[in-house]
């Protein structure tokens, strides 16, 4: 079906401005951002913010001890692996990064009451961001490039490198300089950076470990802040980002992988680390387009264009250059020995454009460029302001179709992450295109809507049921609007459709519904009764919302009345509206899809119930329709399904054409298996009419050697891990609204002391696994309170452990999660680690893993072991745990296995 080949694009363009990242702001050049003349009064607000903030943190600022700072606030989005020259064995690579220490306006390297003077002095100058879709959903890229200062000692104010120096002033990220950048000061009050740690992977070690110190080895840091700094200078360059660059050589060709930490030297702390950067030594030298061009091609309308990589060179030859032409991680075009391709852009709007080179020794590297296409006709949405019921005006952009007179079915996209059309005009290219009109809004107190911005999940503020009926009658009132309306969008703009539907919108014909959970406190805010703490905190950081939502979820740790308002069980049999339901295996909401799906298929009214599709591909949250998860890249077919058929489902629903959807299987599923294998099972679309699928349940017993069998043991065992609060296990990959997430290898951290592992011999045939995963686990601690941690990981045969799935019980909850029940110190007792669902073959010769320990951190929360909720600087107890094995304690993973 060629016509729905053609609008696949509406998923990879505006339609995914999820949780991760704003979308306002994006793809606009910088507008100039020199402040207004600060007026005398603001100093004193400042003050006046700052106290505020300490009091709400409960912060006495002169008893806060210095320290390095964590993620986000000085995670290095931008470091980059380079082989800048490779002679015989000798090869060089060099690593460049940003520095990133948010509340650190003034670049002193410390937070504190110094940076109110950047902000006075830039107070209400504004910055420009890049649009998150192409610069790795990282909200706060900077637009303009950092070294350009237009040959000018004080680079000029629309200059890219005044554009990143006042990003750094810009703390909370909102694109203008104001007193709510004060809050990030406070929450980040004495952290310092005096220093980095560079971390690297050799080629064939598990692990990473400490890159040296050039100067002295016996240094804790590798390289001095100071190296950043004019030369002779003993501060920043109080004009320019801090821009770092150190080159090493290395003897030994292979990929190399690199991540820095910040360091602070007094308190001898180290943060989170910054994004993973790789290259691969000996391998080639990758130019695309050219050396002399900008990282940033501008072409002038869509058309077919030639990207040229012939000034790449290897020394063992170039065998092939592989193509990723529309940025979805995917190389699937190859070009052979020719170093040039042309290619034509499906539409208008920002597109990343890599080239992979792989030399005669099988080594790769690649280089990257974003292409913006601008439209060949600019289009510009009519703007309303709707008045809601309650006299609040909702700020709507409508894109009507070009040709024809009208009236039109409508599809509707409400979003708390703004509508800026430079987003959303490809998405209004291609429904146009189709024969609907598309409609934009702000919800309520969000970018150009009026309205108190509201707490997330207060209530119904958030959601706005009332809100999104409102807008529905209105469309009904508009004379190119035909009746026929269909919702659509994912995350948050998904959740905003499961709370509206129950409320009967009128002319609502069909809902498409992204990546968004069926429960809130089961599997967004909590899950297994552990606060998911490092997605929370993220989110309200980078969304801008009001911090005291943070205080009121942890205010609820049990599953209560307050929770109970957002639960779709709760109301599906009030849904009379079809759906189509998509989300990934390693999304943040993975289980919630299926929930959500299920709840509606088999609890829904009768026009929902039966009228329910649900599609489950190999993606994460943000990158969804993507081959690359984590460390693993899928092949070519996971990107989307055969017929894929959110088309067919709008279709015949929105727009009243038959479409063939209703011959269709109810449930489409990834089922994913090894990479890289000749003849491995798996890696293909499979269907069904219900999930789960056809399965029996297969125990994968525990054993006090470290095996994993379907034999029970014999005799009764135990083995014992410490737990420490002050040094948990680490979160390396998994279901995460942001970095790292998906399968990433988990040998760093297996051979920590408080993890236990358990692992199968090979298998002598394929496994396939296909539905809810759990453990079965009897276990004691000698806390009153301790979490039990599980991690499921395929260990191919070359010893990488890729994790597949993830979960944790907080044991206060073991008998339900609406009241909290202490452990009686070392007793036994039973508990079961949900870790949601899948698809997976084990190939034969692989070896399936579990991990046990009490931390996946910052993942989830810390458990102190007291009974009470983790408070930092508070009391814990370390908690000394133990797992059972044997007759009548048999400890199991329970596998859904599909013959």
């Amino acid at each position: 079906m060629e016509s729905n080949k053609n609008r696949f694009g509406l998923l990879a363009t505006g339609l995914l401005c999820l949780a991760a990242a704003s979308c306002g702001g994006g793809g606009a050049a910088p507008s100039g951002n020199t402040p207004d003349p600060t007026p005398p009064d603001v100093r004193r607000e400042l003050e006046s913010r700052l106290d505020a903030e300490f009091s709400r943190l409960g912060l006495e600022p002169l008893s806060v001890e210095h320290a390095a700072p964590t993620a986000p606030h000085a995670s290095v989005f931008d470091m980059v692996a380079e082989q800048t020259r490779a002679d015989g064995s000798d090869y060089t690579i060099l690593l460049s990064w940003t520095e990133v220490l948010a509340g650190d306006a003034d670049l002193s390297g410390t937070v504190d009451k110094a940076d109110l003077d950047a902000i006075e002095a830039n107070h209400a100058g504004s910055v420009s961001y890049r649009d998150p879709r192409v610069y790795h959903g990282e909200q706060g890229w900077p637009q303009g490039y950092w070294w350009d200062d237009q040959g000018r000692d004080i680079p000029p104010a629309d200059s890219g490198a005044a554009n990143w120096r006042m990003a750094r002033v810009d703390a909370n990220r909102d694109g203008t300089i104001s007193e709510a950048d004060v809050q990030v000061i406070a929450e980040n009050w004495h952290s310092r950076i005096s220093a980095y740690v560079i971390e690297w992977q050799q080629p064939g070690e598990s692990g990473f470990s400490q890159l040296p110190n050039p100067v002295d080895d016996s240094m804790p840091f590798t390289v001095w802040r100071s190296a950043a700094f004019p030369e002779g200078s003993q501060v920043a360059d109080p004009y320019r980002p801090v821009r770092y660059y150190f080159e090493l050589q290395v003897p030994q060709a292979g990929q190399y992988s690199f991540r820095v930490r910040p360091f602070d030297e007094l308190s001898g702390t180290a943060g989170d680390a910054g994004n993973l950067a790789s290259v691969s030594a000996g391998g080639p030298s990758v130019m695309l387009d050219g050396s002399e061009l900008p990282s940033e091609l501008s072409l002038a309308a869509p058309g077919e264009w030639r990207f040229d990589a012939s000034g790449s060179s290897a020394e063992a030859g170039i065998a092939a250059y592989d193509w990723d032409l529309d940025g979805n991680g995917s190389f699937e075009t190859s070009s052979g020995a020719a170093p040039t391709v042309d290619h034509s852009f499906g539409g208008s709007g920002a597109w990343r454009v890599s080239v992979r080179v792989t030399d005669g020794n099988g080594l790769a590297n690649v280089a990257s460029r974003v292409v913006y296409v601008e439209p060949v006709q600019q289009m510009r949405p009519a703007a309303y302001k709707v008045r809601m019921s309650d006299g609040v005006r909702l700020s709507t952009h409508v894109y009507l179709p070009q040709s024809g007179s009208g009236p039109w079915p409508v599809m509707l996209v409400r979003t708390p992450y703004g509508k800026d059309p430079s987003v959303y005009l490809p998405l209004a290219e291609e429904m146009n295109n189709a024969g609907y009109a598309l409609v934009t809004q702000d919800m309520r107190g969000r970018y150009e809507s009026e309205g108190e911005l509201s707490i997330p999940l207060e209530g119904e503020d958030m959601l706005e049921p009332r809100d999104g009926v409102d807008t529905f009658d209105w469309l009904n009132t508009q004379e190119w609007c035909n009746g026929s309306i269909g919702s659509t969008g994912g995350s948050m703009l998904g959740m905003t459709q499961l709370y509206s539907a129950p409320h009967h919108p009128q002319g609502l014909k069909g809902q498409f519904i992204g990546v968004a959970p069926a429960s809130m406190y089961h599997q967004f805010v909590y899950v297994g009764g552990a606060f998911r703490q490092m997605q929370m905190e993220q989110w309200v950081d980078i969304a801008g919302f009001d911090p005291q939502s943070l205080e009121i979820w942890r205010a609820h740790p049990e599953y209560d009345e307050y929770w109970e308002q957002f639960n779709i069980a709760n109301t599906a049999a009030d849904v009379q509206v079809p759906g189509m339901h998509y989300g990934g295996w390693f999304d943040t909401f993975s289980q919630g899809t299926i929930d959500s799906w299920s709840i509606r298929q088999k609890q829904g009214g009768q026009g929902a119930r039966g009228r329910q599709w649900l599609v489950m591909g190999p993606w994460g949250h943000g990158t969804e329709y993507n081959r690359k998860q984590g460390e693993i890249e899928f092949p070519e077919n996971a990107i989307k399904p055969p017929d894929y058929p959110y088309p067919m489902f709008m279709d015949h629903f929105v727009l009243g054409t038959d479409t063939g959807l209703l011959e269709r299987p109810f449930v489409t599923y990834y089922r994913m298996g090894a990479i890289a294998e000749e003849g491995a099972p798996g890696n293909d679309w499979q269907f069904a009419d219900d999930w789960p699928v056809p399965h029996s349940v297969a125990s994968y017993y525990l054993h006090a050697d470290g095996s994993l069998s379907t034999q029970a043991p014999l005799e009764p065992e135990t083995m014992q891990w410490s737990f420490d609060p002050s040094d948990p296990t680490p979160t390396v990959g998994g279901r995460n609204l942001y970095e790292p997430k998906g399968m990433f290898d988990q040998r760093s951290i297996e051979g920590r002391s408080d993890n236990l592992l358990f692992t199968t011999d090979p298998l002598a045939q394929p496994l396939e696994v296909t539905g809810r995963v759990l453990a079965k686990l009897f276990v004691a601690s000698d806390a009153v309170d301790t979490d039990v941690a599980v991690r499921l990981s395929d260990v191919y045969p070359d010893g990488r452990s890729i994790l597949l799935l993830d979960g944790i019980l907080r044991l206060r909850y073991r008998n339900g999660f609406s009241q909290a029940v202490l452990l009686v110190p070392d007793e036994r007792t039973e508990v079961e680690v949900d870790l949601w669902s899948t698809s997976y073959v084990f190939n034969s010769g692989h070896r399936i893993r579990l991990a046990l320990t009490s931390s996946n951190h910052a993942r989830w929360d810390l458990n102190p072991g007291t009974g009470e909720v983790w408070v930092d600087g508070g009391e814990y107890v370390v908690q000394e745990n133990t797992v059972y094995f044997g007759p009548q304690q048999a400890s199991a993973l329970l596998l859904p296995v599909v013959q």
